[in-house]
């Protein structure tokens, strides 16, 4: 069992993760690369 504080944690890592990719996907988008859905 995780204790709410590295469930915190875990949740935050993976939020952060989606936001990078999701600069990453929107950077792609500007300079007019394949964007895919």
């Amino acid at each position: 069992m995780l204790t709410p504080h590295e469930s915190r944690l875990g949740l935050e890592s993976v939020a952060a993760l989606e936001r990078m990719l999701d600069e990453k996907h929107v950077e792609r988008i500007k300079e007019g690369g394949c964007a895919v859905d």
